[in-house]
């Protein structure tokens, strides 16, 4: 039995499994394995030559908090039924994020088909999508503005309006606490799923500067899955443009970042019908670099942070004088597990709400009054769109 990354002769096999263990048409399997497979990212458990579990780690740069980090996005988790129940995947995983932390990656996602899976193994939710059902009604009527130019963009033009769109990103990126950092691969990738699986993109432009992009399928109805722009005159715009199609199609769905309140583009927000879904975990794999953050606030605090699978992060971190100081030994104010500790220093849950799910334990009531009177743990937006 042993772990390794993939060779060349494992790509067949690689195809096999993943058309074996997902659902996906057998357009989006090829599109994957033409586009975004590399042998590097694939990680196999494999014994006397049969794989027995698989994964990949496709390699995304993150800014977490104004910094930038290397992370990898977790994605075809398999095991093949013949292989199942007998502990392979978490075998393979726990290899993997402890690998992660050996070669300096402090940080790694997932998007789930079942979070208890991943929460055993010091996964949390970190980031949500937002979803907005409505009638093409319900949009303003409002003409689009004579001033903008909407140019369709198709896969053999991306590269030609590449810096425009992560202009738009990058600005739109900037109330975020995490989100991925999109350079030209990254987002040729994800245009390039976009349009493989039938999506539309248009940039809208007015005086000769990029304002805004939609990125759409058209469907049984229409579905938006990106939609940003610089000011609400293009957001404005975009939805004028939507209304478009009419005729064609009589429902939208948009999915956006949580709190972008998109609802106030409305006038009947009761006739919109508003869903969050939990979308993205993350998981820390090293909390030094996230813990530093809380230690320029200079309030002196010890935590012990439990870590059953990445145990090299079981123990005592006191955060004083900028510094984090680990031990293997010592005294706590703050206890909390892996898991929990991602969604506390990534904004999603606050300090008091944790502490009420019973996710902290705090062993003096003065470092609750502390934080809380620093502002130290508090609500962020995140934005995870990347997940090829």
């Amino acid at each position: 039995m042993k772990i390794r990354y993939g060779e060349k002769e494992d790509f067949e096999k690689a195809k096999n499994i993943w058309t074996e263990c997902f659902t996906d048409s057998e357009e989006e399997v090829k599109f994957y394995f033409s586009n975004l497979y590399k042998k590097e990212n694939y990680l196999v458990l494999e014994d006397k030559k049969d794989i027995k579990a698989s994964l990949y780690e496709n390699k995304y740069r993150l800014n977490i908090g104004g910094t930038q980090f290397p992370s990898f996005y977790i994605v075809g988790v398999a095991v093949s039924p013949q292989f199942r129940g007998r502990g392979y995947m978490k075998e393979l995983l726990s290899y993997s994020l402890n690998n992660a932390k050996e070669i300096g990656y402090p940080f790694v996602y997932l998007s789930p088909i079942n979070s208890s899976i991943y929460r055993n193994m010091g996964f949390e939710y970190i980031s949500d999508i937002e979803k907005y059902n409505f009638s093409m009604n319900e949009l303003i009527n409002k003409k689009i503005d004579r001033d903008y130019y909407i140019k369709k963009v198709e896969l053999d033009l991306i590269d030609r309006y590449i810096y425009d769109l992560m202009d738009i990103y990058t600005n739109a990126m900037k109330t975020f606490y995490l989100y991925v950092e999109r350079d030209r691969e990254t987002f040729r990738n994800f245009l390039s799923e976009v349009f493989s699986d039938g999506g539309d993109l248009y940039i809208f432009y007015r005086n000769g500067d990029p304002e805004g992009y939609i990125v759409f399928y058209k469907e049984e109805k229409i579905h938006v899955r990106e939609i940003f722009g610089k000011n609400k005159h293009v957001i404005d715009a975009m939805f004028g443009f939507l209304k478009t199609f009419k005729e064609y199609y009589k429902d939208i769905e948009i999915r956006t970042p949580v709190r972008q309140e998109l609802n106030f583009y409305f006038a009947n927000q009761k006739k919109i019908e508003r869903k969050i879904e939990p979308f993205i975990m993350g998981r820390i794999i090293d909390p030094v670099p996230f813990l530093e953050k809380i230690a320029e606030k200079n309030l002196n605090i010890k935590i012990r942070i439990d870590d059953s699978v990445v145990t090299s992060n079981s123990g005592f971190y006191t955060l004083t004088e900028g510094k984090v100081i680990f031990s293997e030994t010592g005294s706590w104010d703050i206890r909390v597990d892996i898991g929990d500790l991602v969604q506390l220093l990534f904004g999603y849950s606050t300090f008091e709400e944790l502490v009420f799910r019973d996710k902290i334990q705090i062993n003096d009531d003065e470092i609750f009054k502390k934080l809380k009177k620093n502002d130290v743990f508090r609500i962020q937006k995140n934005y995870i769109g990347d997940y090829q």
